[in-house]
């Protein structure tokens, strides 16, 4: 049993890319997932894992040795799962705005990798009774504070000021001074992290209040005023040339995605297909930014 620990260890750091999130993810500390790490590579005689700027990336040898155990190792933890029953679909509650920008685009990958998988995506703001409702998981964005709530860390999110490419060119040569930026007051009131100790004006007054992560980008990509987007949300304007960055400067928002489930609940035979496609996709899209 022992053995299989330190695979799911390294399978997790290899979903995360992060000795931090695979310890969240398993529960157990970092410094623990690091000793587990050490002891599989020195029983393989190999090196699996390396450091790298933007967190842990498999060599070429992990990236084989993770091809060769991974079906094996879900295998194995479906089989030490009790049996439930009769399963419908694997139901699966998204935020509307992360299902258009960031899940959709990507789900016929799943599709194509796992064809005989039956899946149900609802949208909703809030989140489900995950324990005793039909919902069966959730992707989430959150401080990951939720109660009775087994949680994985999907990736983190930045977020950067945006604007349409009229503003931008209304603006003339105030759009290099964040000073003149004709800004939406943002609800969390991301634009003091996003200026730090810089002393600027307030933020455009208007009559029209907005306070979700859809309005504000659509309030942006109708030229309503320059916005602090969320990256993953505003990514698909961004490629189509429909908003455009005003600076490079990012900032870390204080919260995660996190993929989510009851822990008083059986798991679902298809959800580990989808845990191992979501962190897949979330490793292309690092892949992607190196």
């Amino acid at each position: 049993m022992k053995e299989i620990v330190h695979l799911q260890s390294f399978l997790a750091v290899a979903r995360t890319g992060s000795l931090t999130l695979a310890a969240e993810e398993l529960h157990v500390t970092p410094s623990a997932v690091s000793h587990r790490l050490r002891q599989l590579e020195q029983r393989l005689g190999a090196k699996l894992l390396r450091r790298t700027p933007h967190g842990m990336a498999l060599t070429g040898e992990g990236q084989r040795f993770k091809d060769r155990i991974s079906d094996p190792i879900e295998a194995i933890e479906m089989a030490l799962r009790p049996e439930t029953g009769q399963e419908g679909p694997l139901t699966v509650s998204v935020m509307p705005w992360f299902a258009s920008s960031w899940l959709m685009p990507r789900l016929k990958r799943f599709q194509l990798r796992c064809p005989d998988a039956r899946i149900r995506i609802e949208t909703s703001s809030q989140l489900s009774d995950l324990a005793h409702g039909h919902v069966t998981a959730a992707l989430r964005f959150g401080q990951g504070d939720w109660p009775d709530i087994e949680l994985e860390p999907l990736f983190d999110e930045w977020v950067i000021p945006v604007a349409s490419p009229d503003v931008v060119a209304q603006m003339g040569l105030n759009a290099q001074d964040p000073s003149r930026w004709p800004r939406l007051p943002d609800p969390d009131d991301l634009w003091s992290s996003w200026f730090g100790d810089e002393v600027v004006g307030e933020a455009m007054r208007s009559g029209i209040e907005l306070h979700d992560t859809s309005s504000l980008t659509e309030a942006a990509v109708n030229g309503m005023g320059v916005v602090l987007g969320r990256y993953t949300h505003v990514a698909p304007w961004l490629e189509r040339g429909d908003l455009v960055t005003l600076a490079s400067q990012w900032i870390r928002m204080p919260k995660r995605h996190y993929l989510v489930r009851s822990r008083h609940r059986p798991m679902h035979s298809c959800f580990p297909h989808f845990r191992r496609w979501l962190h897949d996709e979330v490793q292309r899209d690092r892949a992607d930014a190196a």
